[in-house]
């Protein structure tokens, strides 16, 4: 642990740049991985299994946050009956703020080309997948010829060769139509599904469920009351990740009150009602 570093929490500014927070005002906590088992196994299980507290735990045994912000964040959950987790907000804080910076600070590497390959992946064997269960289900004559587009357009058109190349592809996927549903699911959720432009977005997204799950032990989005969502809207803005986008900062004797307006909890509700846009 001593080889580790510490993550030094971020400041939006009202340029929409974040920036270290300034060191006199921040306060530090040592970290150990088993003080957070509880935080760290339940949002790995709201998560797919991703573990996000200790792969966060795995690269830093410090954090320091500012004491406005800490003062917020024992504010919020005491209001809510669940200051008992104070420290483990802290820790949750600083995780949800690295990843949802990273992946705004990542948009540059958006637009290579094996990148965009990779983000298209699941949507191409979507139409590959499609395309061989036409081909297991219909007249296989009638599909007649494949084309590869490379310096030139280059099209196979000899039966037995298409026929081979169908088949080498059925094997490799082990489909037959009795499980063919079953399988292109599971191939699918093995690619990546989300859009990388979006993938600050969809993390939010994510930050958010988790949140209502935490407080409510509900995860029906359609079940949710407007203080549920001002929870997560306070801690969104505590944590310094803007609601709808629009570039802000805590002014010192900022109220936690203060954090969230009306419009700001329709636009939640709404978001997290509405995920299908982060989606290829």
């Amino acid at each position: 642990m001593e080889d580790l570093k510490g993550y030094k929490w971020k400041n939006l500014s009202d340029k929409g740049k974040y920036v270290e927070a300034i060191s006199p005002s921040l306060i530090t906590i040592q970290l150990k991985s088993s003080d957070f088992l509880f935080i760290s196994s339940y949002f790995k299980e709201l998560l797919n299994d991703y573990d996000i507290v200790q792969v966060f735990l795995n690269k830093y045994n410090k954090i320091s946050i500012p004491n406005q912000s800490i003062d917020l964040i024992n504010t919020l959950l005491s209001f809510n009956g669940v200051e008992r987790y104070n420290n483990h907000f802290y820790v949750i804080a600083c995780v949800f703020q690295e990843i949802y910076i990273t992946s705004i600070e990542n948009d540059s590497l958006l637009n290579q080309p094996l990148v965009l390959s990779f983000q298209d992946e699941s949507k191409d064997l979507r139409l590959l997948l499609d395309i061989i269960r036409d081909w297991m289900e219909g007249d296989r004559l009638k599909t007649n010829s494949i084309s590869f587009k490379g310096k030139k357009t280059r099209t196979i058109n000899n039966f037995f060769i298409v026929n081979d190349m169908f088949n080498m592809l059925i094997e490799k996927y082990g489909l037959t139509l009795t499980n063919f549903d079953a399988i292109k699911e599971k191939l699918i959720s093995n690619t990546n599904n989300i859009k990388f432009e979006e993938q600050d977005e969809y993390w939010k997204y994510l930050f958010c469920r988790s949140l209502l799950e935490f407080k409510t032990g509900n995860n029906n989005v359609h079940k949710i009351s407007n203080s549920d969502i001002k929870f997560v809207g306070q801690f969104l803005s505590i944590i310094q990740t803007p609601i709808n986008k629009y570039p802000f900062e805590l002014f010192p004797a900022i109220e936690l009150s203060n954090l969230i307006t009306l419009d700001d909890i329709k636009y939640l509700r709404t978001f997290i009602k509405r995920p299908k846009s982060f989606f290829v």
